[in-house]
């Protein structure tokens, strides 16, 4: 993706199942969904190749419409 690396706070994130997952660094870039744009901070880490919308993130953005 060719984003900015940063260094992060977290060395490591707790994962859904309570495993640790490690971070290598954060970025911070734009997210579209539908009309909007939203500034948001992204944690890297080597351990996976998706993106993963925390339900924190989520919840702050309010109503949002998902088309798939």
């Amino acid at each position: 993706m060719k984003w900015s690396l940063q260094p992060a706070k977290l060395s490591t994130v707790k994962t859904a199942s309570g495993e640790g997952m490690d971070i290598e660094g954060i970025c911070t870039t734009d997210l579209t969904v539908g009309q909007k744009k939203y500034r948001t901070h992204i944690l890297l880490t080597p351990d996976m190749d998706g993106l993963v919308l925390g339900a924190d993130w989520l919840s702050r953005k309010g109503k949002v419409v998902w088309d798939f």
